[in-house]
């Protein structure tokens, strides 16, 4: 994917969000657990693909990240902050199904997966990945 539709991606992503914070958390799970997944595979594959390790045309799957073993098995090559990166995908994506289609959470749960989402933005971006919001 190219990269500004990667970072169309990523803004969709964040303004769904502030929308779902401001109509309140506790009633839009499936949009937090929808876009929290979409924009953390979208920042990885930015990444990857500015540092040139993932090729424009390869894809990262939402699925790998919810299995550490899938992770290893699809991600078998280094690159800079790779255990946290990974560390706060699978905290993600493990909550995402759960919020998507299971029952209410708490809000404690919903908070803890978008801290996870923003702190993963703020890291991409600690390792020279633009992108800018409005």
């Amino acid at each position: 994917m190219l990269k500004e539709n990667h970072i169309r991606a990523i803004k969709e992503g964040l303004s769904a969000i502030e929308w779902a914070i401001d109509q309140g958390l506790e009633d839009k799970q499936i949009t937090i657990g929808f876009y929290s997944s979409l924009i953390a595979v979208n920042l990885l594959e930015l990444y990857l693909h500015e540092i040139n390790i993932l090729k424009i045309d390869n894809m990262l799957k939402h699925e790998w990240f919810k299995s550490k073993n899938k992770i290893k098995e699809k991600l078998d090559f280094e690159f800079e902050e790779k255990e946290k990166i990974l560390e706060l995908m699978f905290k993600i994506e493990e909550k995402r199904n759960i919020l998507c289609y299971g029952k209410r959470q708490r809000l404690e749960i919903l908070n803890n997966i978008l801290e996870h989402t923003y702190e993963l933005k703020d890291l991409i971006e600690s390792l020279g990945v633009k992108i800018e919001t409005d």
